[in-house]
């Protein structure tokens, strides 16, 4: 269907795609023309993954392609590149679209050999992103002598989203509650998940701490971060899961959050998980959570 370069159809007979010419009659008992597909269908899938995807930096990369004119899809191919967790999601997209058209295609020419409707053969969405997690990720404990550099860093990075989304000294305000926060203590008394991708890239954490620092059941949420190029790819999820695995594991019973800094994107996530909004935090009850 992509390549549109050649007409082909398929041969009943032979169950095989075949090069139309002009000798066969197509829709006949054998020969079956396959669904239609031109370049304004490409554009608009094109389009609708742009849409529904997360990693904020991929996605303005490839809305500035989608409205540049000339050369969108191999410009838009170039882009996805750089990404290679988004160029994977941007083929199963592509193959799950694809496939709800031929099993559409197909269910249409079963009514009219009087069959029943088989059932669509595409992949939940959720499924395939928890693979490329699992694929393409590995999670461990955070090990304070070998990754706060990690943290570190990335907390400096917040400096350019603060500055993207406020002015002046209201960014540098904003920058320095939120190194406060993480500085609540140092970095070999916090505690957490870290996840890099198979390269050794550091690619997302969260860490907690007792809170006071002599408490046995109560920890405060420190630090949770995930870089800007891997965010929408459901690396939050995972290390929040994890985390509150590993707390549950530890005999912890209550689990704070302070929202004053955390975006506020991060709420309907820890609904989701069962925290529970108190006063500008969130608390999780962990005795609660099966």
């Amino acid at each position: 269907m992509e390549d549109q370069t050649v007409c082909r159809v398929v041969d009943a007979q032979s169950g095989e795609l075949v090069e139309f010419d002009d000798s066969m009659n197509v829709d006949d008992s054998r020969f079956y023309a396959l669904p239609s597909w031109n370049s304004d269908d490409g554009y608009d899938l094109l389009e609708s993954f742009t849409g529904k995807l997360y990693s904020p930096l991929a996605r303005t990369e490839l809305r500035r392609v989608l409205s540049g004119g000339r050369g969108v899809f191999r410009k838009f191919k170039d882009v996805i590149k750089t990404y290679p967790e988004v160029e994977r999601q941007w083929h199963f997209f592509k193959d799950a679209r694809m496939n709800v058209r031929i099993d559409d295609w197909y269910n249409n020419l079963r009514e009219s050999w009087g069959l029943e409707k088989i059932e669509s053969s595409v992949c939940d969405a959720k499924d395939e992103t928890d693979e490329l997690i699992q694929d393409d990720f590995e999670f461990c404990e955070y090990n304070p002598a070998c990754d706060a550099d990690c943290t570190t860093l990335e907390i400096e990075s917040m400096a350019v989203e603060f500055a993207d989304e406020f002015d002046g000294e209201l960014a540098s305000a904003f920058l320095e509650a939120f190194k406060r926060q993480s500085d609540y203590v140092s970095f070999e008394k916090k505690r957490g998940i870290l996840c890099r991708s198979h390269s050794g890239d550091f690619s997302g954490c969260i860490l907690y701490s007792f809170c006071p620092l002599n408490a046995k059941s109560t920890v405060l949420m420190t630090d949770f971060f995930v870089p800007q190029n891997y965010r929408g790819l459901g690396i939050g999820k995972e290390l929040l899961s994890r985390c509150i695995a590993l707390l549950k594991n530890c005999g912890i019973q209550r689990f704070l959050l302070l929202n004053s800094i955390f975006p506020k994107f991060l709420e309907p996530l820890l609904v989701r998980f069962g925290f529970e909004k108190v006063g500008s935090g969130f608390v999780l009850n962990l005795l609660g959570v099966n």
